[in-house]
């Protein structure tokens, strides 16, 4: 997410950008506007902004000017021009001073924003060749290489101290050996050419200086880990290709925790290298899926959530326990490997249990757990207890109750009232309420509202849409009222949730 500041001299242009920015909350932060040039550079004092979207002419100091004292003060701030004016001239005096980019207001739109942003962050990582040498990130990668065996606090305290941007997603490590009267610069050099795969949400360098050996590591945040194993060692392939140079590759691990794990056998594996022939080196691809036993596991545990929910949506307990046990020895051990997306399943498993139970909604107890902070034991627990109420529950719910709830997930963003499901299942309207309530221990209403908020929920988590399309897609008109009754339900707002469920830690 980028911090970003308006500048232009026209309120209405101002809420139109502001407007779009605010649609785009994974890309963009707007952390405020100004008129000129001249409140624009009290506000950067204060907000702190990364990048600053500017009109080009205005009173009382314009964007050109503005774009001059940004650069003279702080180099490190984007400012992209912004423009009525296709005219050759602006362009080149915004970019001889520094500007990133030249827009034409005509076409600015959320499309050209989300180009903007991935075009920002490319620039970064191919600017961090500029930060090698600073002494605070050698003494990171020195803790990390030479310092006792660390915690999973432990290293984020660590990450956190050195301001080091790293995501809890897959880490690995790269170590490049660099010969004695190496042109360092050279070798950094390329290295960010060969950063051509801008899939790559996240690379970091270090230059240890004693002995001397460029440290990459890889964090990537993506759902598929046969993806992440495809960056990674294409990358891997192609830096080897273009430097040739003893190189240390660790494994693909999943989360932050596994950090040290990754840089200690990146050394380990380059001290190998160093101290053998030096003729032969060989880059070693690692993937936990590739074997046909953990294929066929991983594809068994799927089919077998998948099915759980279907039963679940169905209010069906016949099997449900031995399921749900099977279930949570598989996700026992795969946990360790992929933290993120087994705990997601084990929550959303935890919570449709409990929507089908009737356990009201309270978000003063929902904010007080998130699974992936609980051991797997009590995990464990809160699933086994949830999975005998929800059997107890199939088995005491009659055929009326079951068409409801049916009908309700197929239809549930356009449902507009018990009624509705009266007509189309042939039940007496009140009747249907009674037992509805009788049964699930919980009214229709505040049901609806819970299904919906699941959908939601999960579309947070699968998909880059906004807060106001989601609201949409599972049956509300308002964005807002939507991010009300979800802070109700799950205790956190919709954009907290999304955060947490893919897991960024920084």
């Amino acid at each position: 997410m980028i911090k970003v500041i308006i500048v232009d001299d026209e309120a209405p242009i101002r809420a139109w950008i502001i407007s779009l920015l605010k649609k785009l909350p994974e890309y963009f932060d707007c952390c405020g506007e100004a008129r000129n040039g001249r409140e624009a550079l009290k506000l950067i004092e204060k907000a702190k902004p990364e990048l600053i979207l500017t009109d080009i002419r205005m009173v009382d100091m314009d964007g050109l000017q503005l774009l001059e004292a940004v650069k003279a003060d702080d180099g490190q701030i984007d400012v992209v021009i912004l423009s009525n004016y296709d005219d050759f001239s602006y362009a080149r005096t915004s970019f001889m001073n520094g500007a990133v980019e030249y827009l034409l207001k005509s076409e600015l739109n959320m499309e050209r924003l989300v180009q903007l942003h991935n075009k920002l962050i490319a620039a970064r990582n191919t600017a961090y060749g500029n930060r090698l040498r600073q002494t605070a990130k050698n003494d990171f990668m020195y803790v990390l290489l030479k310092g006792k065996e660390l915690s999973r606090e432990e290293i984020l305290e660590l990450v956190k101290n050195y301001d080091v941007k790293l995501m809890d997603g897959v880490v690995a490590s790269v170590m490049i050996f660099i010969p004695e009267q190496t042109d360092v610069d050279r070798v950094i050099s390329k290295v960010e050419t060969a950063l051509i795969y801008e899939r790559i949400e996240n690379l970091n360098m270090f230059l240890l200086v004693h002995p001397q050996r460029l440290v990459l590591i890889f964090n990537v945040l993506h759902n598929s880990f046969m993806f992440q194993n495809y960056i990674y060692n294409e990358y891997v392939q192609l830096l080897f290709q273009a430097i040739e140079l003893p190189m240390g590759i660790s494994e693909i691990l999943y989360g932050i925790a596994n950090l040290q794990k990754a840089v200690r056998q990146s050394n380990s594996a380059l001290y190998t290298q160093i101290n053998s022939d030096g003729k032969s080196i060989s880059i070693c691809k690692y993937d936990l899926s590739s074997s046909t036993e953990n294929q066929w596991k991983y594809q068994k545990m799927e089919k077998l959530y998948g099915g759980m929910r279907e039963q679940i949506a169905r209010r069906d307990g016949e099997g449900f326990a031995q399921k749900l046990e099977q279930f949570l020895v598989m996700a026992g051990g795969r946990r360790d490997f992929y933290p993120v997306q087994t705990d997601r399943m084990l929550e959303r498993l935890l919570l449709e249990m409990e929507l089908q139970t009737g356990e009201e909604a309270d978000s003063t107890e929902k904010s007080n757990w998130k699974i992936e902070e609980l051991d797997f034991q009590k995990v464990r627990e809160m699933l086994e207890a949830a999975g005998k109420r929800f059997e107890l529950a199939a088995q005491n719910t009659s055929p009326a109750v079951k068409g409801v709830i049916g009908y309700v997930e197929a239809h549930y963003a356009t449902i507009v009232s018990m009624q509705e499901i009266a007509e189309k299942l042939n039940y007496n309207t009140d009747y249907l309420y009674r037992v509805f309530k009788m049964e699930m221990g919980v009214s229709f209403v505040n049901y609806l509202t819970q299904l919906r908020m699941a959908h939601g929920a999960e579309m947070l988590v699968d998909t880059e849409w906004d807060i106001a399309m989601i609201a949409e897609k599972v049956g509300y008109g308002s964005g807002s009222y939507f991010s009300q009754k979800f802070r109700e339900i799950y205790g956190e707002t919709p954009m907290n949730w999304r955060k947490r469920h893919r897991n960024i830690s920084g």
